[in-house]
């Protein structure tokens, strides 16, 4: 159980959901509002407000020059959390106060339960979802990284390995991403799996043809 308890403690997700827990319980403090149990679903709203203040979304008003840009620019337009962004900040807060006991519930007429879940905070996210759009924001995508992409990666790669001069460990690291991103491309739908790999599962065939993973083998896999 101590065993248990030390990993749940030591990992990078609970160390930063304790931080944006103390974030936001500092924040109740600085408005008076000493305990969760008399947080309001305002004090929600003013809490994302505040979250305003980091954000790196600008958003152009109709009449700006520079609507549907991306970038920085001199007009003076507000910047705000991407909408993305305000609604993970809202789960968040969601499961803070249900991990204390409030539920996943607002009740609107006896005003108890879990604020974050209040209809107005929905109307919040809702609204700023609107604002966004209306300002020609896109949401951010991950760019897909096609097979020439990563030809043309490995290829400078291994230009980069036969330069003179390299340290230690630039090429260490130089020949690290290429066996990544080749793994990458023969794990294919298993690519994940590959951040879990520990080197006693890793055997080279006896011929030199490629490598074994546990119970699956990529044929002319490079080493």
């Amino acid at each position: 159980m101590d065993e248990l308890d030390k990993r749940i403690t030591c990992s990078s997700g609970h160390k930063r959901k304790k931080s944006f827990q103390g974030s936001f319980l500092q924040f109740l403090q600085d408005l008076d509002c000493k305990h969760l149990s008399v947080c309001t679903p305002d004090d929600i709203r003013r809490f994302l407000i505040w979250k305003d203040f980091s954000g790196k979304t600008t958003i152009h008003g109709v009449h700006c020059k520079h609507l549907g840009q991306k970038g920085e620019f001199d007009c003076f337009c507000p910047k705000r959390l991407a909408s993305g962004t305000v609604e993970g900040v809202i789960n968040q807060l969601v499961n803070i106060f249900d991990d204390n006991g409030f539920g996943r519930y607002w009740d609107i007429f006896s005003k108890s339960g879990n604020p974050a879940c209040a209809p107005i905070v929905k109307e919040y996210l809702k609204l700023i979802r609107e604002e966004q759009a209306s300002a020609h924001v896109l949401p951010k995508q991950a760019k897909p990284i096609f097979l020439s992409k990563i030809k043309a990666m490995c290829s400078y790669i291994d230009r980069e390995i036969k330069s003179p001069g390299l340290s230690l460990r630039e090429r260490y690291i130089l020949y690290r991403d290429r066996a990544w991103m080749k793994l990458q491309f023969f794990a294919g739908d298993r690519a994940s799996d590959l951040s879990l790999v520990v080197a006693q599962e890793v055997k080279v065939l006896n011929d030199n043809s490629g490598l074994v993973f546990s119970t699956y083998v990529w044929k002319d896999t490079p080493r």
